[in-house]
Protein backbone atom coordinates (compact mmCIF):
# COMPACT_ATOMS: atom_id res chain seq x y z
CA UNK A 1 0.00 0.00 0.00
CA UNK A 2 1.09 3.43 -0.91
CA UNK A 3 2.38 5.90 1.96
CA UNK A 4 -0.62 8.07 0.94
CA UNK A 5 -3.22 5.37 0.95
CA UNK A 6 -1.85 4.09 4.11
CA UNK A 7 -2.36 7.67 6.08
CA UNK A 8 -5.58 7.61 4.06
CA UNK A 9 -6.28 4.17 6.32
CA UNK A 10 -5.45 4.63 9.21
CA UNK A 11 -4.40 8.23 10.61
CA UNK A 12 -7.69 10.17 11.93
CA UNK A 13 -8.05 12.82 8.64
CA UNK A 14 -7.81 16.24 10.93
CA UNK A 15 -5.24 17.55 8.46
CA UNK A 16 -5.62 18.24 4.85
CA UNK A 17 -2.28 17.24 3.52
CA UNK A 18 -0.40 18.33 0.28
CA UNK A 19 -0.25 15.04 -1.56
CA UNK A 20 3.67 14.73 -1.24
CA UNK A 21 5.62 11.88 0.75
CA UNK A 22 8.36 14.04 1.89
CA UNK A 23 11.64 12.38 2.39
CA UNK A 24 14.68 14.25 3.46
CA UNK A 25 15.54 17.41 3.73
CA UNK A 26 19.08 20.03 4.02
CA UNK A 27 19.59 23.13 4.86
CA UNK A 28 16.12 25.20 2.93
CA UNK A 29 15.48 22.49 0.49
CA UNK A 30 13.39 19.30 1.15
CA UNK A 31 12.95 16.03 -1.26
CA UNK A 32 9.85 13.60 -2.16
CA UNK A 33 9.78 10.16 -2.68
CA UNK A 34 10.28 10.85 -5.97
CA UNK A 35 13.50 12.43 -5.82
CA UNK A 36 12.41 16.09 -6.62
CA UNK A 37 13.91 18.59 -4.60
CA UNK A 38 11.57 21.96 -3.06
CA UNK A 39 12.52 25.00 -1.71
CA UNK A 40 10.99 25.20 1.60
CA UNK A 41 9.56 28.70 2.83
CA UNK A 42 7.13 27.30 5.50
CA UNK A 43 10.16 26.28 7.63
CA UNK A 44 8.06 23.36 9.17
CA UNK A 45 5.46 26.24 10.21
CA UNK A 46 7.89 28.23 11.68
CA UNK A 47 10.09 25.61 13.00
CA UNK A 48 13.20 24.69 11.21
CA UNK A 49 14.66 27.96 11.72
CA UNK A 50 17.87 26.64 11.35
CA UNK A 51 17.13 24.83 8.34
CA UNK A 52 16.67 21.14 7.99
CA UNK A 53 19.05 19.00 9.56
CA UNK A 54 21.85 21.94 10.69
CA UNK A 55 25.03 20.13 11.70
CA UNK A 56 25.42 21.83 15.34
CA UNK A 57 22.16 20.47 16.12
CA UNK A 58 22.40 16.96 14.60
CA UNK A 59 25.96 16.29 16.73
CA UNK A 60 23.80 17.67 19.65
CA UNK A 61 21.37 14.84 19.18
CA UNK A 62 23.55 12.37 18.57
CA UNK A 63 25.66 12.69 21.17
CA UNK A 64 23.06 13.02 23.90
CA UNK A 65 21.53 9.99 22.42
CA UNK A 66 24.07 7.54 23.18
CA UNK A 67 24.10 8.95 27.21
CA UNK A 68 20.55 9.03 28.42
CA UNK A 69 17.38 10.07 27.08
CA UNK A 70 14.70 10.40 29.84
CA UNK A 71 14.80 10.16 33.58
CA UNK A 72 11.82 12.21 34.59
CA UNK A 73 11.75 15.52 36.63
CA UNK A 74 11.78 13.71 39.55
CA UNK A 75 15.62 14.44 38.90
CA UNK A 76 17.78 17.47 38.16
CA UNK A 77 19.34 17.35 34.64
CA UNK A 78 22.36 19.61 33.29
CA UNK A 79 21.07 20.23 29.64
CA UNK A 80 17.88 21.46 31.46
CA UNK A 81 19.41 24.10 34.01
CA UNK A 82 21.76 25.29 31.41
CA UNK A 83 18.90 25.36 28.97
CA UNK A 84 17.21 27.48 31.60
CA UNK A 85 19.78 29.90 32.52
CA UNK A 86 20.00 30.78 28.30
CA UNK A 87 16.74 31.89 28.20
CA UNK A 88 16.88 33.44 31.34
CA UNK A 89 20.08 34.98 30.40
CA UNK A 90 18.49 36.23 26.74
CA UNK A 91 14.92 37.68 27.94
CA UNK A 92 14.12 38.51 31.77
CA UNK A 93 15.06 37.69 35.18
CA UNK A 94 13.38 34.63 35.66
CA UNK A 95 12.60 30.91 35.89
CA UNK A 96 11.24 28.08 33.24
CA UNK A 97 9.46 25.44 33.34
CA UNK A 98 9.58 23.40 30.30
CA UNK A 99 6.62 21.80 28.02
CA UNK A 100 6.88 20.03 24.55
CA UNK A 101 4.55 22.37 22.29
CA UNK A 102 3.02 25.80 21.79
CA UNK A 103 -0.40 24.52 22.99
CA UNK A 104 1.02 22.98 26.08
CA UNK A 105 3.03 26.08 27.26
CA UNK A 106 0.23 28.48 26.74
CA UNK A 107 -2.19 26.14 29.18
CA UNK A 108 0.45 26.27 31.31
CA UNK A 109 1.04 29.98 31.48
CA UNK A 110 -3.11 30.02 31.87
CA UNK A 111 -2.59 28.17 34.98
CA UNK A 112 0.08 30.36 36.18
CA UNK A 113 -1.76 33.25 35.90
CA UNK A 114 -5.02 32.02 36.80
CA UNK A 115 -3.30 30.46 40.52
CA UNK A 116 -1.71 33.60 40.85
CA UNK A 117 -5.28 35.79 39.88
CA UNK A 118 -7.50 33.49 42.44
CA UNK A 119 -5.05 34.29 45.19
CA UNK A 120 -5.76 37.89 44.80
CA UNK A 121 -9.65 37.96 43.78
CA UNK A 122 -8.71 38.16 40.41
CA UNK A 123 -9.98 35.79 37.36
CA UNK A 124 -10.69 37.76 34.29
CA UNK A 125 -7.79 36.95 31.36
CA UNK A 126 -8.29 39.26 28.35
CA UNK A 127 -7.19 37.90 25.00
CA UNK A 128 -7.73 39.36 21.26
CA UNK A 129 -9.64 38.68 18.23
CA UNK A 130 -7.80 36.86 15.26
CA UNK A 131 -5.33 35.29 17.80
CA UNK A 132 -4.02 32.06 17.88
CA UNK A 133 -3.15 30.03 20.74
CA UNK A 134 -2.97 26.74 20.09
CA UNK A 135 -5.64 23.58 19.75
CA UNK A 136 -6.35 22.40 23.70
CA UNK A 137 -9.72 23.01 25.35
CA UNK A 138 -7.78 25.90 27.06
CA UNK A 139 -5.83 27.48 24.37
CA UNK A 140 -8.88 27.37 21.77
CA UNK A 141 -11.26 29.20 24.72
CA UNK A 142 -7.96 32.05 24.08
CA UNK A 143 -8.24 31.75 20.29
CA UNK A 144 -10.45 34.52 18.94
CA UNK A 145 -11.22 32.67 15.68
CA UNK A 146 -14.75 30.86 15.83
CA UNK A 147 -13.36 28.42 13.26
CA UNK A 148 -11.40 26.92 15.68
CA UNK A 149 -13.98 26.43 18.65
CA UNK A 150 -16.91 25.36 16.46
CA UNK A 151 -18.68 22.61 17.82
CA UNK A 152 -16.42 22.45 21.49
CA UNK A 153 -18.72 24.36 23.16
CA UNK A 154 -18.59 24.67 26.69
CA UNK A 155 -15.03 26.70 26.82
CA UNK A 156 -13.70 28.15 29.47
CA UNK A 157 -15.32 31.22 30.83
CA UNK A 158 -13.61 34.48 32.12
CA UNK A 159 -12.43 35.28 28.78
CA UNK A 160 -13.09 38.48 27.27
CA UNK A 161 -11.78 39.39 23.60
CA UNK A 162 -11.11 42.47 22.43
CA UNK A 163 -9.98 43.82 18.73
CA UNK A 164 -6.49 44.22 18.19
CA UNK A 165 -5.29 47.89 17.75
CA UNK A 166 -9.02 49.23 19.64
CA UNK A 167 -7.16 51.05 22.54
CA UNK A 168 -11.23 51.93 23.91
CA UNK A 169 -12.79 48.66 23.58
CA UNK A 170 -9.28 47.50 25.91
CA UNK A 171 -9.85 49.98 28.24
CA UNK A 172 -13.65 49.25 28.91
CA UNK A 173 -13.07 45.36 29.48
CA UNK A 174 -9.86 46.22 31.35
CA UNK A 175 -11.08 46.11 35.19
CA UNK A 176 -9.92 45.12 38.76
CA UNK A 177 -10.88 41.37 38.34
CA UNK A 178 -8.04 41.31 34.86
CA UNK A 179 -6.05 38.76 36.00
CA UNK A 180 -4.08 38.50 32.75
CA UNK A 181 -3.80 39.44 29.05
CA UNK A 182 -2.88 37.22 26.58
CA UNK A 183 -1.55 38.31 23.45
CA UNK A 184 1.14 38.05 20.21
CA UNK A 185 2.91 40.95 19.33
CA UNK A 186 2.42 39.34 15.93
CA UNK A 187 -0.73 37.97 14.94
CA UNK A 188 0.92 34.91 12.89
CA UNK A 189 -2.12 32.62 11.85
CA UNK A 190 -4.45 36.18 11.98
CA UNK A 191 -2.83 37.40 8.43
CA UNK A 192 0.86 38.39 9.66
CA UNK A 193 -0.04 41.49 11.44
CA UNK A 194 1.88 43.39 14.21
CA UNK A 195 0.14 45.10 17.12
CA UNK A 196 0.49 49.18 16.62
CA UNK A 197 2.53 50.60 19.51
CA UNK A 198 -0.01 52.44 21.09
CA UNK A 199 -1.85 49.56 21.42
CA UNK A 200 1.13 48.06 23.73
CA UNK A 201 1.90 50.99 25.01
CA UNK A 202 -1.75 51.14 26.59
CA UNK A 203 -1.29 47.31 27.67
CA UNK A 204 1.44 48.13 29.64
CA UNK A 205 0.02 50.87 31.15
CA UNK A 206 -3.19 49.45 31.93
CA UNK A 207 -1.06 46.25 33.68
CA UNK A 208 0.23 48.21 36.16
CA UNK A 209 -2.33 50.41 36.90
CA UNK A 210 -4.49 47.69 37.33
CA UNK A 211 -2.14 45.08 38.96
CA UNK A 212 -2.66 43.02 36.06
CA UNK A 213 -0.18 40.30 34.25
CA UNK A 214 0.80 40.58 30.57
CA UNK A 215 1.39 36.90 28.81
CA UNK A 216 2.57 36.98 25.31
CA UNK A 217 2.84 34.13 23.34
CA UNK A 218 6.30 33.51 21.36
CA UNK A 219 5.74 30.39 19.96
CA UNK A 220 6.40 31.85 16.33
CA UNK A 221 7.99 34.89 16.99
CA UNK A 222 10.01 33.91 19.08
CA UNK A 223 13.54 31.98 18.53
CA UNK A 224 14.99 34.64 15.52
CA UNK A 225 12.15 34.63 13.12
CA UNK A 226 11.36 38.25 13.89
CA UNK A 227 14.65 39.58 13.61
CA UNK A 228 15.61 39.49 17.23
CA UNK A 229 15.51 36.30 19.50
CA UNK A 230 11.88 37.01 20.90
CA UNK A 231 9.31 39.10 18.91
CA UNK A 232 8.60 41.18 22.32
CA UNK A 233 12.16 42.81 22.17
CA UNK A 234 10.97 44.87 19.18
CA UNK A 235 8.33 46.82 20.38
CA UNK A 236 9.06 48.14 23.77
CA UNK A 237 6.89 46.03 25.71
CA UNK A 238 7.56 44.30 29.33
CA UNK A 239 5.75 40.80 29.43
CA UNK A 240 5.68 39.00 32.96
CA UNK A 241 5.39 35.36 30.93
CA UNK A 242 6.61 34.25 27.22
CA UNK A 243 5.58 30.97 26.04
CA UNK A 244 8.47 29.37 23.66
CA UNK A 245 8.35 26.50 21.42
CA UNK A 246 8.29 25.54 17.51
CA UNK A 247 12.03 27.21 16.80
CA UNK A 248 13.24 26.39 20.17
CA UNK A 249 13.44 22.67 19.53
CA UNK A 250 14.28 23.24 15.27
CA UNK A 251 11.81 20.08 14.65
CA UNK A 252 12.37 18.41 17.84
CA UNK A 253 9.18 18.70 20.33
CA UNK A 254 10.41 21.44 23.60
CA UNK A 255 8.44 24.15 24.38
CA UNK A 256 9.21 26.13 27.72
CA UNK A 257 7.44 29.04 29.54
CA UNK A 258 9.46 31.80 31.47
CA UNK A 259 8.07 33.74 33.92
CA UNK A 260 9.54 36.52 36.15
CA UNK A 261 11.57 35.71 39.62
CA UNK A 262 8.85 36.52 41.86
CA UNK A 263 5.68 35.13 39.86
CA UNK A 264 8.09 31.52 40.12
CA UNK A 265 8.63 32.09 43.26
CA UNK A 266 4.85 31.87 44.08
CA UNK A 267 3.97 28.92 42.35
CA UNK A 268 3.61 25.91 44.85
CA UNK A 269 5.48 22.10 44.11
CA UNK A 270 2.71 19.89 42.27
CA UNK A 271 0.19 22.18 40.79
CA UNK A 272 1.95 21.72 37.42
CA UNK A 273 4.38 19.16 35.71
CA UNK A 274 5.06 17.53 32.13
CA UNK A 275 6.19 13.62 31.83
CA UNK A 276 8.59 14.17 29.11
CA UNK A 277 8.82 18.39 29.41
CA UNK A 278 12.43 19.58 29.67
CA UNK A 279 14.12 15.89 28.38
CA UNK A 280 17.65 15.21 28.08
CA UNK A 281 16.93 14.87 23.98
CA UNK A 282 15.09 18.09 23.60
CA UNK A 283 17.39 20.30 26.03
CA UNK A 284 19.88 19.05 24.45
CA UNK A 285 18.66 20.22 20.71
CA UNK A 286 17.43 23.24 22.37
CA UNK A 287 20.75 24.41 23.59
CA UNK A 288 22.64 24.28 20.13
CA UNK A 289 19.91 26.17 18.64
CA UNK A 290 20.45 28.62 21.62
CA UNK A 291 24.12 29.02 20.61
CA UNK A 292 23.65 28.83 17.41
CA UNK A 293 21.42 32.00 17.45
CA UNK A 294 24.18 34.50 18.85
CA UNK A 295 24.07 38.59 17.52
CA UNK A 296 25.79 38.24 14.54
CA UNK A 297 23.25 34.96 13.03
CA UNK A 298 20.04 37.40 14.08
CA UNK A 299 22.06 40.71 12.59
CA UNK A 300 22.10 38.40 9.42
CA UNK A 301 18.31 37.79 9.76
CA UNK A 302 17.79 40.98 9.70
CA UNK A 303 19.82 41.80 6.50
CA UNK A 304 18.05 39.04 4.55
CA UNK A 305 14.40 40.22 5.90
CA UNK A 306 15.73 43.60 4.23
CA UNK A 307 16.76 42.53 1.00
CA UNK A 308 13.55 40.08 0.89
CA UNK A 309 11.46 42.93 1.50
CA UNK A 310 12.87 45.41 -0.86
CA UNK A 311 12.53 42.71 -3.64
CA UNK A 312 8.85 41.57 -2.63
CA UNK A 313 8.15 45.80 -2.70
CA UNK A 314 9.47 45.79 -6.55
CA UNK A 315 7.42 42.97 -7.41
CA UNK A 316 4.51 45.15 -5.49
CA UNK A 317 4.90 48.15 -7.81
CA UNK A 318 4.91 45.87 -10.79
CA UNK A 319 1.54 43.95 -9.66
CA UNK A 320 -0.31 46.23 -7.39
CA UNK A 321 -3.42 44.95 -8.48
CA UNK A 322 -2.90 41.48 -6.95
CA UNK A 323 -0.45 42.18 -4.42
CA UNK A 324 -2.21 44.86 -2.23
CA UNK A 325 -0.21 44.68 1.19
CA UNK A 326 2.89 43.34 2.13
CA UNK A 327 4.48 42.91 5.92
CA UNK A 328 7.99 42.05 7.01
CA UNK A 329 8.95 41.35 9.90
CA UNK A 330 12.11 39.83 10.16
CA UNK A 331 11.49 36.66 8.22
CA UNK A 332 8.21 36.21 9.21
CA UNK A 333 6.62 37.43 6.10
CA UNK A 334 2.49 37.83 4.74
CA UNK A 335 1.46 39.16 1.28
CA UNK A 336 -2.38 39.76 1.26
CA UNK A 337 -3.89 38.98 -2.14
CA UNK A 338 -6.49 40.44 -4.17
CA UNK A 339 -9.34 38.33 -4.34
CA UNK A 340 -8.64 37.22 -8.00
CA UNK A 341 -6.08 35.26 -6.89
CA UNK A 342 -7.16 33.29 -4.05
CA UNK A 343 -4.33 32.30 -1.82
CA UNK A 344 -5.10 28.66 -2.65
CA UNK A 345 -4.19 28.62 -5.81
CA UNK A 346 -1.07 30.91 -5.31
CA UNK A 347 0.28 27.86 -2.88
CA UNK A 348 -0.80 25.42 -5.38
CA UNK A 349 1.14 26.99 -8.35
CA UNK A 350 4.35 27.65 -6.10
CA UNK A 351 4.25 23.70 -5.49
CA UNK A 352 4.22 22.98 -9.18
CA UNK A 353 7.03 25.39 -9.24
CA UNK A 354 9.08 23.21 -6.85
CA UNK A 355 8.32 25.73 -3.86
CA UNK A 356 6.11 25.21 -0.59
CA UNK A 357 4.41 28.55 1.19
CA UNK A 358 1.57 28.64 3.46
CA UNK A 359 -1.80 30.69 4.02
CA UNK A 360 -2.92 32.82 6.91
CA UNK A 361 -6.05 34.79 7.45
CA UNK A 362 -8.27 35.19 4.66
CA UNK A 363 -6.42 35.56 1.32
CA UNK A 364 -2.73 35.74 2.79
CA UNK A 365 0.47 34.43 1.72
CA UNK A 366 2.47 33.37 4.21
CA UNK A 367 6.17 32.88 3.92
CA UNK A 368 8.09 31.86 6.80
CA UNK A 369 11.66 30.52 5.35
CA UNK A 370 14.31 29.15 7.37
CA UNK A 371 16.62 32.17 8.81
CA UNK A 372 19.62 30.80 7.08
CA UNK A 373 18.54 31.42 3.32
CA UNK A 374 20.49 33.04 1.10
CA UNK A 375 20.26 35.75 -1.45
CA UNK A 376 19.87 33.35 -4.02
CA UNK A 377 17.18 31.45 -2.27
CA UNK A 378 15.45 34.09 -2.56
CA UNK A 379 15.61 35.12 -5.53
CA UNK A 380 14.10 31.74 -6.68
CA UNK A 381 11.38 32.57 -5.01
CA UNK A 382 10.76 36.03 -6.73
CA UNK A 383 11.37 34.71 -9.79
CA UNK A 384 8.95 31.97 -9.75
CA UNK A 385 6.36 34.61 -8.08
CA UNK A 386 7.03 37.05 -10.77
CA UNK A 387 6.25 34.71 -13.42
CA UNK A 388 3.17 33.37 -11.40
CA UNK A 389 2.01 36.91 -11.74
CA UNK A 390 2.78 37.32 -14.86
CA UNK A 391 0.84 34.42 -16.09
CA UNK A 392 -2.17 35.12 -13.93
CA UNK A 393 -2.01 38.41 -15.49
CA UNK A 394 -2.07 36.94 -19.12
CA UNK A 395 -5.25 34.95 -18.65
CA UNK A 396 -7.55 37.83 -16.26
CA UNK A 397 -6.31 40.64 -19.43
Amino acid sequence: MHTIEMAEHYLIPFYKRTPLVITKGKGCYVWDEKKRRYLDMTSGIAVVNLGHRHPRVVKALQHQAKRIWHISNLFYQKPQTELAEKLVQRSFDGMVFFANSGAEANDGALKIARLWGNKRGKTKVIALQQSFHGRTIATISLTGQEKYKKGFDPLLGEIVFVTPGNIEELRQAWDDTVCAIFLEVIQCEGGVKALSKPFLDEVMRLSREKESLIIIDEVQTGMGRTGTLFGYQQFGIEPDIITLAKGLGNGFPVAAIVVRRPLGKEMPQGMHASTFGGNFLACAVANAVLDTMDESFLNRVQKMSQYFGQQLTELQKKYPAFLLDIRVYGLMIGIDLAKELPVAEVIERFLAKGILTLRAGENTLRLAPPLIIHEKEIQSFIKAFDTLLQEKQGRTA
